[in-house]
């Protein structure tokens, strides 16, 4: 009995014999953690390249919002819009769709069924706008198109207000992004505008495209700063509160190094503008209206131009006017006006389209 506990294994204190693991996968906190990463990693690469981008290329956007997530991240925003290589005049859009129709220089016309984000150019016939002389070949036409006020001829035969001139043009201007502003003191001598009557002038101005040239103007100081690569078109106003005005444009080509390439890739459409024919040019249309998504009309130089087939085919249809249309609307498939300015007496004209096939004259 002695001998037996003698022999007795003793077993340490806190010590347990080694068991054998049982077969399964065994989750523990760091598998589950990068298993939840890997998860949001994934998931956040999908929606980074099926995200589309914001419609609005020129929209705020405040950061960690909802907008924020939703869509990418873009450097350039507006290099991924349309780019029509022509001078746009007129734009309409149907009232309750996304139909979109825009005219411009030498005929041109594009329509777009999605808002705006394509454009399909829409081709006229050959021979269906007249061929024109360039309206600025005579000084009567000159001064048409340098916007003298209507009636401005009247009265500066009858002695009245004559409006203001423009006597030393402002050059067309090649500026750098990290170059400093253009600036230009209207009335500094040799002055840009004159007034016959010596009243005072003041000025306003604006660019057709402020996200490429940004126009200011403080008294009678011009400024123009570049943005970013491009052209833009600055229109500079003057006035001498007598309802006598003119305006003068000049173009402004920005260059420099761009900022750093959108993080999503977006091809821009471009649309070709018509070529001028040499010697002579059609008319620029300078405006367009719909009654419906058949029914249209636009109207340049003394053409005006009717579809009932949403823009893919045109006629003609006579002005029977020697003056040039600016503007047209219509109020059902039958009754319009178009409006223009007569170039000999710088009056202004009506059509009135009681029937599109036909057009009687008004005048103001």
């Amino acid at each position: 009995m002695a001998v037996a506990e003698k022999f007795r294994p003793v077993r340490k204190r806190g010590f347990s014999p080694k068991r054998k693991s049982r077969p399964g996968f065994r989750l523990d906190g760091r598998t589950v953690w990068f298993a939840a990463v890997l998860i949001v990693f994934s998931l956040s690469t999908f929606l980074a390249f099926t995200q589309k981008p914001r419609r609005n290329a020129y929209a705020a956007v405040t950061t960690f919002t909802l907008d924020w997530w939703q869509h990418p991240i873009e450097r350039n925003a507006m290099l991924r819009l349309p780019i029509i290589t022509g001078g746009l005049n007129g734009v309409f859009a149907l009232p309750g769709t996304d139909k979109v129709w825009v005219v411009g220089k030498g005929g041109l016309i594009l329509h777009s069924t999605n808002g705006g984000r394509t454009w399909e150019q829409q081709t006229l016939q050959p021979g269906l706008l007249q061929q024109q002389e360039d309206p600025q070949q005579t000084a009567q036409q000159s001064a048409f198109y340098n916007l003298l006020s209507p009636g401005a001829a009247v009265a500066e035969e009858k002695g009245g207000n004559g409006p203001p001139v423009i006597t030393n043009p402002i050059a067309d201007q090649s500026l750098t992004i990290s170059a400093g502003p253009f600036t230009r003191d209207l009335n500094a001598t040799p002055a840009v505008f004159t007034d016959p009557d010596k009243d005072s002038l003041s000025y306003t101005a604006d660019s057709n495209y402020p996200k490429i040239a940004n126009v200011t103007i403080n008294g009678s100081v011009l400024r123009v700063a570049a943005i970013t690569a491009g052209e833009a078109t600055i229109t500079v106003s003057a006035s001498d509160g007598k309802k006598g005005s003119i305006n003068m444009q000049f173009a402004v080509k920005v260059s420099g190094s761009p900022a750093p390439a959108q993080e999503v890739e977006v091809p821009a459409q471009v649309v070709e503008a018509p070529a001028d024919t040499a010697g002579t040019f059609k008319a620029d249309l300078r405006a367009i209206y719909f009654v419906n998504p058949s029914n249209g009309w636009a109207v340049g130089g003394r053409d005006i131009l009717n579809t009932t087939d949403g823009g893919k085919t045109w006629q003609n249809q006579n002005s029977g006017t020697s003056s040039y249309l600016y503007s047209v609307t219509f109020t059902d498939p039958n009754n319009g006006w178009a409006v223009g300015t007569s170039i000999l007496n710088n009056h202004q004209r009506r059509k009135k389209l009681a029937n599109p096939k036909k057009c009687h004259e008004q005048y103001i």
